[in-house]
């Protein structure tokens, strides 16, 4: 699928309407639950390149009792990805380097797949490369556990030897391809992605207060603190202590989103060469279309098209939508990781927008019953060590009670219980596990097949 774009020659001017009492209204109701005791969420929303609504609720801070501010800044999360494609795009457009070019021409630490693994193949997420922080965790370091910095994250990347599938066979959402794709840009342009992104991207889209997370340490003035539930009725800090960025990392405010989107709806002269690109979907290999173009989703949303992207990180919790039926455009940044989805952003679009047909959410999959019973022989004889190199990481098998359980040099723990014969699940429903004497090999959503071996 391909959009097509007004041809602008500026920006449009952000002037500021009035939502309707009605939509006003709707709006606070939803978000209600944001108060004085409460992290919360900023909310814009433009209609026509015009200003329609601008609002925030709750705390940025709840030590100081800062509240959240239409001009506070979050950290967006995945929302970070479509400026890192879009850099890509800019570079491609000024015949830097060619979206069908072999990632192994700018990364040549990849392995050898035996397969072409392309720039598009990453933009699209169609490489097959393994999750980064899939492999982090099986080290035993969870994000937010450590520091974790651009280079080893890049390394954990380039010590898988094996593909999840043929590239362009499959979409598969991986932070691994937009880590990749910041050594390109860094690499192609000789700038780091923040000087990169911000003297093409962000000053000429007139984004003031944007910048990256590229130092975890930084100040950085009127940032909220992200907080999730401490399962108690209160509230823990939970920020993103890495430095890994172009995936997430992205540091901003509703109203910079909503100015990014005008420039993508309606492209001043110096974006027209390279905006295109930036809704251009992907064919897979059998020739279905993936639904995702450079860093944005391209859906429906409440039966209306749809340009999109949500983000998560830590504690925060994002969503920047684009629907051009409506020539409406909304962006939402929070600081509370019980926020689920940019707070059900559907019902926001669905306030404002014209033509929506308010759809409800799909039903939670359930969680697969334990089909097989393991007698306390069979567990022991699964104990043990196994190794990975892929991983580099050692995990430990015991057995707890009726359940197996690894350890890793970290002393984090993965508890597994039997589903079927030779196959368990972590109660945490995050990986599949074929497990022999030889061999443990994990599955996840987004990475498949890493396997320990004794």
């Amino acid at each position: 699928m391909k959009y097509v774009l007004p041809l602008l020659a500026a920006l449009v001017p952000a002037v500021t309407l009035a939502a309707t009492p009605e939509q006003t209204k709707a709006v606070d109701q939803w978000f209600s639950r944001f108060g004085k005791t409460t992290p919360g969420c900023a909310v814009g929303v433009e209609q026509g390149g015009k200003r329609l609504f601008t609002k925030a609720y709750g705390m940025a801070d709840l030590e100081s009792a800062r509240p959240v501010t239409p001009d506070t800044i979050f950290e967006a999360g995945s929302i970070s990805k479509q400026f890192t494609a879009a850099s890509i795009a800019v570079l491609a457009s000024r015949g830097k380097l060619a979206l069908d070019d072999d990632a192994h021409k700018y990364l040549p630490e990849l392995p050898d797949y035996g397969v072409k693994v392309t720039l598009n193949h990453l933009l699209h997420h169609t490489s097959g490369i393994k999750e980064w922080s899939d492999i982090v965790e099986l080290e035993g370091w969870p994000r937010t556990s450590r520091a974790i910095s651009e280079d080893y994250a890049a390394q954990a990347i380039f010590r898988q030897k094996t593909l999840n599938f043929v590239p362009g066979a499959e979409y598969l959402y991986s932070n691994s391809n937009y880590v990749l794709l910041v050594l390109v840009v860094e690499r192609v342009s000789g700038q780091s992605l923040e000087a990169f992104t911000r003297d093409n991207l962000f000053r000429p889209a007139g984004m003031t207060h944007t910048s990256w997370r590229g130092d975890f340490t930084r100040i950085v003035p009127g940032r909220a603190q992200a907080y999730d539930g401490n399962g108690a009725g209160g509230w823990r800090l939970d920020m993103p202590f890495e430095n890994v960025i172009g995936h997430a990392g992205l540091l901003t405010t509703v109203g910079d989103l909503l100015a990014w989107n005008r420039a993508l709806s309606h492209p001043p002269a110096a974006f027209m060469s390279w905006v295109p690109m930036m809704t251009q979907d992907a064919r897979l290999n059998d020739g279905h279309m993936a639904h995702y173009a450079l860093g944005l989703a391209l859906t429906t949303v409440n039966g209306d098209e749809a340009i999109d992207h949500t983000g998560s990180t830590a504690g925060y919790r994002a969503f920047i939508g684009r629907f051009p039926g409506n020539d409406l455009s909304i962006a939402t940044l929070c600081n509370s990781g019980t926020v689920k989805g940019g707070l059900d952003w559907n019902k926001l679009e669905a306030i404002f927008s014209k033509t929506a047909k308010l759809q409800p959410p799909n039903a939670p999959k359930a969680e697969p019953a334990s089909e097989w019973q393991l007698s306390t022989e069979d567990l022991a004889a699964l104990t043990g060590r196994y190794y990975s190199d892929e991983a580099r990481a050692e995990l430990t098998a015991r057995v707890s009670g009726d359940k197996l359980v690894l350890s890793s040099s970290s002393g984090r723990e993965i508890t597994l219980r039997p589903t079927t014969a030779g196959k368990f699940i972590s109660l945490d429903g995050m990986w599949r596990v074929d497990l022999s004497p030889e061999a443990l090999i994990f599955t996840s959503d987004r990475s498949r097949n890493i396997r320990f071996a004794r």
